[in-house]
């Protein structure tokens, strides 16, 4: 059988016992269930453990299912595609710190970090410092130094919410200028789409990279706009409205999800809870049977449970099979 190497079609398995695996849309297996905490395949390798309850046993595995770089660490995130990794390493059995491994396994900046998270796709990194946050790049330099008791991801306008000493929420730029120091009563990051909530006088509405009103505070609720939609709660019922603030789906629904790429949101329709999905006419093209539905993981399937039973469906609803197997 071929190997299989774009991640989205890797689908997490798991056995009776809690071991974790892949396999593949049809349901055969690509890497049988004998892991913990199998991690995504990001570039070609997924954080793995084999021994469970053991501090030191995060490595990485390949697509073939063989380690790729060896279990050592105590801690070990996703690979970005500048081919470093964070990590979490021992000195003497004490947590030293976090750094970051290249794709050999080796500490290409060492582990002099309290807390180090994912190089985003410019090559920047938030890690922390003595309690404070700022961004690095992939030698370890400082590109923006640790000032920051808060600090978001950039978003894809460039910017990304801050909060300084002071207890100030603001926006900087990749070179760490404030640029936007917006006054509400709270201020979200930035969305996908360039729009960020507010709260004023506990209503909701959005703001653009200017820092001017997009939609005026006046929701009980609301979501970051995706996919051109933003949920909202009018009067205990959820719809959703476009950039210009104009209702387009009406508050029907008892909750509601943001859209994600695959073109659908997961609404629940009455008091049972039991959740389906919407396309972005607001038709309901799965129905309310689930417990529980993720659109979060792959363009074009959906990790479910119902009635206890955890497993996968294709966008139309119709199950796939199921997460556990006899393995």
């Amino acid at each position: 059988m071929p190997i299989i190497t774009d991640p989205y079609h890797w689908l997490p398995i798991e056995n009776a016992g809690g071991q974790q695996g892949y396999a593949d849309r049809d349901g055969s297996i690509l890497i049988a269930p004998r892991y913990y905490d199998l991690g995504r395949f990001c570039f070609g390798l997924a954080a793995a453990i084999i021994v469970p309850h053991r501090d030191d046993s995060l490595g990485y595995l390949g697509i073939d299912g063989q380690w790729q770089i060896s279990p050592r660490f105590y801690d070990a995130d996703d690979f970005a595609a500048c081919g470093l990794a964070a990590v979490s390493v021992a000195d003497e059995g004490c947590l030293s710190g976090y750094g970051y491994c290249n794709r050999n396994g080796e500490l290409a900046i060492a582990a002099q970090f309290d807390k180090a998270y994912e190089f985003d796709e410019h090559g920047m990194a938030k890690v922390a410092d003595q309690g404070l946050l700022g961004m690095i790049d992939t030698s370890g330099a400082w590109l923006i130094p640790p000032r920051y008791d808060q600090l978001h991801p950039f978003a894809a306008n460039g910017l990304a919410r801050a909060r300084d000493e002071d207890e100030r929420v603001l926006f900087i730029n990749r070179n760490g200028d404030t640029v936007l120091t917006p006054d509400f009563d709270s201020v979200f990051q930035f969305g996908p789409e360039g729009l960020a909530m507010v709260v004023q006088d506990g209503r909701y509405g959005l703001i653009d990279s200017q820092g001017e009103l997009a939609v005026t505070p006046q929701y009980d609720d609301m979501a970051d706009l995706k996919q051109g939609l933003a949920h909202v709660e009018i009067d205990g019922r959820y719809g959703f409205i476009n950039r210009a603030g104009e209702l387009v789906i009406a508050a029907r629904f008892a909750d509601a999800s943001s859209f994600m790429p695959c073109g659908l949101a997961v609404v629940v329709c009455d008091a049972t809870g039991r959740q389906g999905c919407i396309d972005r006419s607001g038709e309901l093209v799965i129905p309310c049977t689930f417990d529980d539905i993720d659109l979060d993981l792959y363009p074009d399937v959906l990790d479910v449970r119902r009635d206890g039973r955890d497993g996968y469906i294709d966008l139309a609803g119709n199950w796939l099979f199921d997460r556990q197997i006899d393995a």
